[in-house]
């Protein structure tokens, strides 16, 4: 058994993300591991911002990198937060496309395949925390730092998977922990 390398805890499931007018539904879409563990984040039909975040703290020095596994369903455009430096970036999950970024240096989206896309958020800087927020963009009209709001239609929305926090500057390959995390 290797190493434990990240950080999080019950990281396929996504299970420590809380919706904002959005829900979770796990277990529903195969996941790029091939497992049926992919998580449907979906918008409801309040108006207002449809996001999900985990707020963390890293616990530990030094610099470090959190990444997590995004895919367009029915929505394809997000506005993506690193929370304690305020770095931002709107990204398109069809594309790959990373716009208008605060802190560019800081942000990567890596084809993995089937709709699959990895995007890390690095920083360099001893963090406490890099706090993850995903937000549903309805278009490609993105203005820095500014999210939609709208009300959703209750059925649409996006996947994930696979979120991981690790010392270091850039993403290594990912590790699931399933639990939380003590047995590892």
């Amino acid at each position: 058994e290797s190493a434990r390398v990240n950080l999080l805890t019950y990281t396929s499931r996504l299970e420590n993300f809380t919706g904002t007018r959005s829900t979770l539904s796990m277990d529903s879409a195969l996941a790029p591991d091939g497992s049926l563990t992919a998580t449907k984040i979906v918008e409801s039909t309040e108006d207002g911002r449809h996001d999900v975040y985990y707020l963390t703290l890293t616990g530990r020095p030094g610099p470090c990198v959190r990444s997590i596994y995004i895919k367009a369903g029915e929505r394809r455009y997000f506005y993506i937060v690193e929370t304690y430096w305020g770095r931002y970036t709107y990204f398109d999950a069809v594309t790959g496309i990373l716009r208008n970024v605060s802190g560019v240096e800081y942000f990567s989206a890596e084809d993995v395949g089937d709709g699959w896309w990895r995007v890390s958020i690095a920083a360099t800087n001893d963090f406490p925390y890099i706090n993850l927020f995903v937000t549903i963009n309805r278009d490609d009209s993105f203005n820095g730092g500014v999210v939609d709001s709208y009300a959703g239609d209750g059925a649409s929305g996006f996947y994930m998977w696979g979120d991981q926090l690790e010392i270091g500057t850039t993403a290594t390959p990912y590790q699931a922990i399933l639990t939380d995390g003590s047995s590892y």
